[in-house]
């Protein structure tokens, strides 16, 4: 249809009639086609112009959320007196900070992380929302629990230690892996304190957790391992009884 119309359009106009009244049918028709392949070619050229400055501004846009995810995890180093991990580590950040945004994410995935300080993890949520992931702040496990029934949840974040319970983090994950008949019942718990020793971490799996972490890079590096898998597998490490559990593989 729209080359019947170019070339309707070039076969007989004035301008040609005018100007060289002895060409025949089929020269008309041959300048007609020639009119027809430069209107395509600039048709698809500014195109492709087009195309590519949605590129370049889709290239922009995801390199400022990476450099705002890695100026975020910085922070999080400063804010904590901690000394700023550069050369593999940072490197391994870049790595899953650009997986992450490489990745098609149809719905931004959602982290509920309790903590009674959300000062505390403002740096590490600021890493995690910069680059498209949606954070939940609630102050304790009632509070988790409340949110657990109203939204669909990737991952839990959790502290250790509030207030007065020192294990606040492992009674809220045995809580959520003893809900049975419960969608959450499942979901990828991460345990991120200020200070871990081997026989916590230890429980922290044996209670079918992800593990725990005590470093921002860890966390986050943790975060992005958990939500860029395939839905039903878990990490490395993890024993064989939480995939005979929940049915998820390596």
């Amino acid at each position: 249809m729209a080359a019947a119309f170019f070339i309707g359009a070039f076969v007989n106009p004035p301008w040609m009639l005018s100007a060289a009244p002895s060409f025949s049918a089929s020269a008309k028709t041959s300048i007609a086609l020639t009119f027809l392949a430069v209107a395509i070619s600039i048709a698809i050229y500014g195109r492709q112009g087009l195309e590519s400055r949605e590129s370049e501004a889709r290239l922009s846009v995801l390199i400022k959320k990476g450099r705002g995810s890695v100026e975020a995890r910085n922070q999080a180093y400063i804010a904590k007196g901690l000394t700023r991990k550069a050369g593999t580590s940072l490197d391994a950040y870049l790595d899953n900070v650009h997986l992450w945004l490489s990745e098609s994410h149809d719905v931004s995935p959602t982290v509920l992380w309790v903590d009674d300080d959300q000062i505390r993890i403002l740096w590490e949520r600021r890493a995690l929302e910069r680059v498209g992931i949606e954070v939940i702040w609630v102050p304790d496990s009632q509070s988790a629990f409340q949110m657990l029934q109203e939204v669909s949840v990737d991952l839990v974040v959790s502290d250790m230690s509030r207030s007065d319970e020192k294990r606040a983090g492992l009674t809220l994950l045995e809580a959520i892996r003893d809900s049975t008949g419960e969608k959450w019942r499942g979901v990828p718990f991460l345990v991120y304190s200020s200070s871990a020793t081997t026989e916590q971490k230890r429980n922290v799996f044996k209670r079918l957790g992800d593990g725990q972490m005590c470093d921002p890079d860890e966390l986050l590096m943790g975060v992005f391992d958990i939500l860029l898998r395939p839905k039903g597998k878990f990490r490395r490490g993890v024993s064989r009884r939480v995939r005979s559990v929940f049915g998820g593989t390596e």
